[in-house]
């Protein structure tokens, strides 16, 4: 049974849901690296999402992006399975949102990281390149949220102060 708010009191909703991580594959890892060694090109992490309800899925993948290839382009089948398959719960849509910049900005080059994991040199400049690349996406990722929080202002709370002023003001 629910039981309406008294006044002032705001009812308190209680939202349990699964979610989880789902560890980067790496069976194919060789044969990505391959291609590097041969072709050129870089190794980009692309993020994706999927939830229904209570359940949210997350899951890195490591994409081979051929020289000359935009990045942004490269990621669009993640970013588009992300919009459709990724809103429907609530730690979905955050980690949606994420998603959708992480991709739309070109998604993270990790090939230094994997092409020379044991060379000194390469793995302190890719580690560098991989953490600058994280924050920047952390930095837009706040940008979106601080923009939905603002629209959300403007369209929802700003009528109802709006509405009250009137009535206060009779």
């Amino acid at each position: 049974m629910c039981k309406t708010p008294e006044a002032g009191k705001l009812p308190v909703v209680v939202v349990i849901g699964f979610h989880w991580n789902r560890p980067l594959e790496l069976s194919a890892m060789p044969d990505l690296v391959g291609k590097v060694r041969a072709q050129g090109g870089m190794l980009v992490e692309y993020a994706w999402v999927a939830s229904a309800l209570l359940f949210t899925w997350r899951q890195p993948r490591i994409v081979w992006v051929p020289p000359g290839r935009s990045r942004a382009v490269a990621g669009l089948p993640w970013t588009l399975l992300s919009m459709l398959l990724g809103w429907w719960s609530l730690m979905g849509l955050f980690w949606t949102i994420q998603a959708l910049v992480q991709n739309l900005m070109g998604g993270v080059d990790v090939t230094a990281a994997l092409i020379e994991p044991n060379q000194s040199p390469f793995v302190q400049a890719a580690a560098a390149d991989e953490r600058k690349s994280r924050h920047t996406v952390a930095l837009a990722f706040v940008g979106v949220l601080l923009l939905v929080l603002a629209l959300a202002i403007v369209y929802l709370v700003l009528p109802y102060l709006k509405d009250l002023r009137r009535a206060l003001s009779q």
